[in-house]
């Protein structure tokens, strides 16, 4: 028999029968294609939160005041000391700051200073806290207590002897204004 083409079979792979060509587009090929839009709008969504809660917390702190000066003092020496400083305190939002300078203190071998607030005639004193040698020292204040009440800044040094009470050792004193 020869070599005869059967109806519908015009030498192409066509088997449908059908003259119409398309193009099939896989669901695949159109997810990958919507996936990086998506990742923008997610990075671009977690930039705008980040954003925004960056600029919540400079409009919320912005509405807090500056430090503002309720007293300052020079600290003089007391006795046979050389050496002298300042002390200042602030209203730092609700707490009062104790701010005491005295830039020449040299280290103490058996010991520590102590900055104590005191009546004006020291009958009774407050420890406060420790002053490191070269360093400036940032105290708050306990709540309640009052500069008219306890306008004296004393600078002392302390034992490491088990005594809670001052020394009577003090480096520098000043009278804070009331």
């Amino acid at each position: 028999m020869g070599d005869r083409e059967q109806p519908g079979d015009s030498g192409s792979s066509n088997t449908s029968g059908s003259n119409t060509s398309g193009s099939v587009t896989s669901l695949d090929d159109a997810r990958r294609r919507r996936r990086p839009a998506l990742g923008w709008l997610a990075a671009a969504a977690v930039v705008g939160l980040v954003a925004g809660s960056v600029l919540t917390g400079v409009v919320v702190n912005s509405g807090e005041t500056s430090p503002s000066v309720i007293a300052s003092a020079s600290l003089e020496p007391v006795d046979a000391s050389a050496y002298q400083g300042s002390a200042t305190i602030e209203q730092v939002g609700e707490d009062a700051v104790l701010r005491v300078s005295v830039p020449e203190l040299p280290a103490v071998d058996d010991g520590y200073y102590e900055v104590w607030m005191a009546t004006s005639d020291a009958a009774t004193m407050v420890a406060i806290g420790t002053l490191n040698p070269g360093r400036d020292g940032e105290f708050v204040l306990p709540a309640g207590m009052s500069v008219a009440d306890f306008p004296l800044v004393d600078v002392s040094v302390e034992h490491f002897d088990g005594d809670a009470g001052h020394s009577a050792e003090s480096v520098v004193r000043g009278l804070l204004p009331a």
